[in-house]
């Protein structure tokens, strides 16, 4: 008897991309449960536009060979592919459902389609694009959390580096806002954490974090870049203490970090 490879290239295995056929594509799973899921021609639309990205960047499913855009539209694996979702106008949610709960490269896709998606957002219509892999996957937790890490780095960018002290710069955006419509404290942390980490990892020795703690002084408002300053305060054998100043365009002081680190070598 001859079987379909699941390996195969034939065209009729496969729909057009300007198609949306819900019977191919994957359960809407948790991530999108609240988000305004893009169907019919919406969801084509997106669809198009991240095949584009991903030859672009290369994102590919090491497995078929093919560009990993195509995944949806492989009727051979009908519940694996992306799922869109609106969380709001201008951040869109993409939910990843690979072809098996142990699937190796899960990691790997969704942090190239994250890169790809924000790396570049002139393509498309929004300022984030989230992205979680589905809970089937038997690591979703640790893959979903590097995920959130890439998320709260979005939009960072290093400015001046030297051995005892470093500069990054964040501008805030929607997607950095509370339900207070005020800077979120935990975007103005890991914009301070990433000052911290490279001043302390500037020198000859490698260097992790023992403590951290951060003072949030003003309120910041959103359109403003912020600015996080890290300086050393102390350095010994196998220990450094520095503060991270955070202010925003007017010089006004806005959070304050200080943190402790173990030089490991």
């Amino acid at each position: 008897m001859d079987l379909p490879s699941p390996f195969g290239t034939a065209e009729a295995d496969f729909d057009a991309y300007d198609e949306f056929v819900p019977a191919h594509l994957p359960d809407i799973g948790p991530f999108l449960v609240d988000a305004d899921v893009l169907t019919g021609d919406a969801h084509v639309a997106f669809h198009e536009t991240t095949r584009e990205l991903f030859a672009e960047r290369s994102v590919k499913d090491a497995t078929f060979g093919y560009n990993l855009a195509r995944l949806n539209l492989d009727s051979r694996h009908p519940d694996a592919g992306f799922r869109y979702g609106e969380e709001r106008p201008d951040v869109l949610r993409a939910e990843f459902t690979p072809t098996t709960e142990f699937c190796p490269q899960s990691d790997t896709l969704c942090v190239a389609a994250f890169r790809a998606w924000n790396g570049l957002a002139d393509r498309h219509d929004y300022d984030l694009v989230r992205v979680r892999v589905a809970p089937m996957h038997q690591r979703a937790r640790a893959v979903n959390g590097r995920l959130r890490s890439l998320e709260a780095n979005h939009g960072v960018e290093l400015g001046d580096v030297t051995e005892a002290e470093a500069t990054a710069h964040l501008t805030l955006e929607s997607h950095h806002l509370n339900g207070h419509g005020t800077p979120h404290g935990g975007a103005l942390y890991t914009l301070a954490d990433t000052a911290f980490a490279v001043a302390a990892n500037a020198g000859d020795d490698d260097a992790v974090a023992l403590e951290t703690s951060t003072s949030y002084l003003e309120a910041a408002a959103p359109g403003d870049t912020i600015t996080a300053t890290a300086r050393r305060k102390h350095d010994s054998r196998r220990t450094g203490l520095y503060t991270v100043e955070l202010t925003d365009s007017d010089g006004t002081l806005v959070a304050e970090f200080r943190g402790r680190v173990y030089k490991v070598g």
